[in-house]
């Protein structure tokens, strides 16, 4: 067979492992979305929140299915309808065609699944963070800043004869992906350190509850979404270098953009995530606690009691209102 030179048979193997594993993970996607819907109906869960909650699940899985289909098709156009239209073969077939329709809208399905998702986890630190809008400074302006890289790498990506491992297209593939992964890790961080700090103050307090479904490490992976940095970071890294595995490294990341809101939207509906119930409730257990603590030390005759019980409890009602 044929075969342009400027397009390695590595690259399309990698294309094609890249959909076999995506077929796969669009499987799984499947089940994740239909086991969250069961549920949000299963579980007393607000009409407004259960609706909402199972459009986002229905969004995104149509959005993979919009990459996934896209993907297939170019590779049967590659490998079996197209592959005597150029003297090269299908390696030239797939270098000239990249800027195909049918990959733009491919390309712009997994741009706006990034955004939709990407959204979710901003909300998620938002409601860990307990509403704070310092902390929320950083984090919006790399999921803005991905959202316009998003934009202009699916622009690029329709122009005549692009590339995406090569020219202004693939410098933009990499910036876009790196800010997402940036976001991603940002984020991670910041929910991390949130529910290690609350597992902290719980073991404080005197729990020793190894199976707490809030602060357990298995809690702060997913809630941190940690897969999604990992997978994003990999991705990253083998397109900048232009290695044939990016496709594989891309496609497992964009399972995990899509299955990353679909498995912390499943434990919401199961009552395993941190909502912000979860932060008034912890909230209000740490002064029950320090009004404990004011009521004994009063009864053994220590004066500073009274400061300690209104100090804890002006502290926790100043985080309540952020």
């Amino acid at each position: 067979m044929d075969q342009n030179p400027t397009v390695p048979l590595a690259t399309e193997r990698g294309f094609y492992i890249g959909n076999t594993v995506s077929c796969i993970l669009y499987g799984i996607n499947i089940y994740l979305c239909f086991q969250t819907i069961y549920y949000l109906r299963a579980r007393r869960i607000s009409a407004g929140r259960a609706s909402f909650f199972t459009f986002f699940s229905l969004w995104t899985t149509a959005l993979m299915a919009i990459g996934l289909a896209c993907n297939v098709v170019y590779g049967q156009y590659v490998w079996i309808e197209g592959r005597n239209d150029y003297p090269g073969g299908p390696g030239e077939y797939f270098l000239v065609n990249t800027g195909w329709w049918v990959n733009t809208f491919g390309s712009a399905s997994a741009v706006v699944t990034s955004i939709t998702s990407d959204g979710l986890m901003l909300y998620r630190c938002f409601v860990i963070l307990d509403r704070s809008i310092w902390g929320m400074i950083l984090p919006t302006l790399l999921y803005l800043g991905s959202i316009a890289l998003g934009m202009i790498y699916v622009i690029l990506s329709a122009l005549p004869n692009s590339f995406v491992f090569g020219g202004k297209t693939a410098q933009f593939v990499v910036a876009w992906t790196s800010v997402s992964v940036s976001f991603n890790v940002v984020v991670t961080m910041m929910i991390s350190a949130r529910l290690l700090y609350a597992r902290r103050e719980l073991y404080r307090s005197g729990s020793r509850d190894h199976n707490d479904p809030y602060t357990n490490v298995v809690a702060i992976l997913v809630e941190s979404a940690f897969p999604l940095a990992l997978s994003g970071l990999l991705a990253a890294v083998f397109y900048g270098i232009e290695h044939p595995a990016a496709f594989i490294f891309m496609i497992i990341w964009s399972f995990f953009v899509a299955a990353a809101p679909q498995v912390i939207i499943m434990r919401v509906a199961m009552g395993k995530a941190w909502t912000r119930e979860t932060t008034v409730s912890h909230l209000k257990f740490q002064t029950s606690e320090k009004s404990m603590k004011y009521r004994t030390q009063s009864s053994s005759g220590n004066k500073s009691g009274t400061l300690v019980a209104m100090g804890g409890s002006k502290d926790s009602l100043e985080h309540i209102r952020l």
